[in-house]
C-alpha cells in the first residue's frame, strides 16, 4: 500500500478477498448445495481448545448466529458475504457435524411445480359439502358446484322443479321450487307482496308470495312483516299458478 494510503470506511472493500476465504473453493466439498430458505442450527458439539486453529473466523461467526434457527439468506445478510462463500463455509460446518439442517428444499425456482404423491398429505381430502363451506365461510362466495347441486337428489324426491324446466310446465299446474335466495323484495307499495328470486344450479326462479300466504308463513320463514331481508338463505315455495284467460 503506497505511503499515506489507508482504509478509510468499508466502502474501500475487504481486505481478504472471497475466494481466500474457502480456499479458492467455490463449491462445498460435498457437492450439495443449500438453497436460501434452508433452515440451520448449531449442534450441541462444543468447540475444542483447538478449534480456534482449525476454524475461521468467518466459520466461528457463522456458528454464533447459528445458536437458534436460522436460513442460509440470513447468515449471508448478516455476514455481508456472498453467498457463494456462505454455502462453502456452511457446509465445511455441517461435515464437521457442528451444523444441523433443520428444513431444506432442492435448490431451484422457489414456486417451481414438483409432483404431489396420493399419501404426501396427513390430511383426509375435503368432502364437496365440506370445501363449499369452507369457501363461503371464508370468502362469501364459491367458484366451486353450486349448493344446490349438492341436494338436487333430495330436491327430486320432494318433487322440486329445477328453475331450467319451469318453462316446460303448462300454466296452472302445482308446482314446487326451490333455491338460494339472490333477490328478496318487500316493498312498501307492493301492498304486501313478497318478490323472491331464487337460483339454483340450472338458472334462476321468480316467485311472488301472496300476502296472505306471506303472514301464514312469515314465522316460519323468519321474516317480519315489515321486514325486507331474512336470515332465511333457501327457500321451499309451492305456487299455483292461475290459468290463463285466453
Amino acid at each position: 500500500m503506497p505511503v499515506g494510503d489507508k482504509w478509510v470506511d468499508r466502502n474501500a472493500g475487504p481486505v481478504v478477498r472471497p475466494y481466500a476465504l474457502t480456499g479458492g473453493r467455490t463449491r462445498p466439498s460435498s457437492g450439495t448445495l443449500l438453497d436460501l430458505i434452508t433452515v440451520i442450527v448449531a449442534s450441541s458439539l462444543s468447540l475444542g481448545p483447538d478449534d480456534s486453529l482449525s476454524l475461521s473466523p468467518e466459520h466461528r461467526r457463522i456458528l454464533g448466529l447459528c445458536r437458534g434457527p436460522a436460513t442460509v439468506a440470513d447468515v449471508a445478510s448478516t455476514t455481508a458475504l456472498p453467498l457463494g462463500v456462505v454455502r462453502v463455509l456452511i457446509a465445511d460446518l455441517m461435515g464437521q457435524g457442528r451444523i444441523t439442517v433443520l428444513a431444506a428444499r432442492p435448490v431451484g425456482e422457489l414456486l417451481e411445480v414438483t409432483t404431489v404423491g396420493p399419501d404426501s398429505s396427513p390430511l383426509a381430502p375435503m368432502q364437496p359439502d365440506e370445501r363449499l363451506f369452507a369457501d363461503y365461510t371464508s370468502t362469501g362466495l364459491t367458484i366451486g358446484m353450486h349448493p344446490m347441486r349438492l341436494h338436487r337428489e333430495h330436491m327430486d324426491g320432494l318433487g322440486v322443479i329445477p328453475a331450467s324446466a319451469l318453462g316446460r310446465i303448462p300454466d296452472g299446474v302445482l308446482v314446487r321450487i326451490a333455491g338460494s335466495v339472490i333477490c328478496r323484495q318487500r316493498p312498501g307499495t307492493a301492498k304486501g307482496f313478497l318478490f323472491v328470486s331464487l337460483e339454483d344450479e340450472t338458472g334462476i326462479a321468480n316467485a311472488i308470495v301472496l300476502p296472505d300466504l306471506f303472514t301464514a308463513v312469515q314465522e316460519q320463514l323468519g321474516l317480519k312483516l315489515d321486514a325486507t331481508k331474512a336470515p332465511a338463505d333457501v327457500l321451499v315455495i309451492d305456487k299455483v299458478s292461475k290459468p290463463s284467460e285466453n
